[in-house]
């Protein structure tokens, strides 16, 4: 089996510039975010909420970007890419050049990842960053008392 290719010519980056601007112009609520993640094994990739912050990008990728609370004082970056071809899911690769391409600031690997099952056995990787970078922000809060 062959890889998929993947380009980023200047109408994808074209393409890419819109789309954060889309994003940043319309955050997902904190509450919105908690509420998904409960559907999340129902939804198998299929929230069309995210079709206005979702494009293509040849040859075969899907890319939905947006901006996200993750806390409710932390707005996030969240990334997730997908091949469309039955049995397929993006490589590190391209994932870190459209990380790139998105501003990321950290790393593949060093973010909050998952990967998301599709349908017709299919998957796409997601990535979650806050918007300045500061990984520290998504950690959980220390709720021990101290002594």
């Amino acid at each position: 089996m062959t890889g998929t290719p993947f380009i980023i010519g200047p109408d994808e980056k074209r393409l890419i510039a819109d789309l954060i601007e889309r994003a940043a112009a319309a955050p997902v609520a904190y509450e919105t975010v908690r509420e998904m993640a409960a559907q999340y094994d129902k939804l198998k990739g299929q929230n069309i909420m995210f079709d206005p912050f979702t494009i293509s990008i040849p040859i075969d990728y899907t890319v939905t970007y947006t901006h996200e609370f993750q806390r409710p004082d932390v707005c996030c970056r969240h990334l997730s890419m997908s091949v469309n071809r039955p049995g397929r899911a993006p490589n590190a690769f391209a994932m870190q050049m459209l990380m790139d391409e998105f501003g990321f600031k950290n790393r593949l690997g060093q973010t909050p990842m998952y990967i998301e099952p599709l349908l017709n056995e299919r998957a796409a990787i997601n990535v979650i960053e806050p918007l300045d970078g500061d990984m520290s922000k998504l950690k959980k809060a220390d709720t021990e008392p101290r002594s």
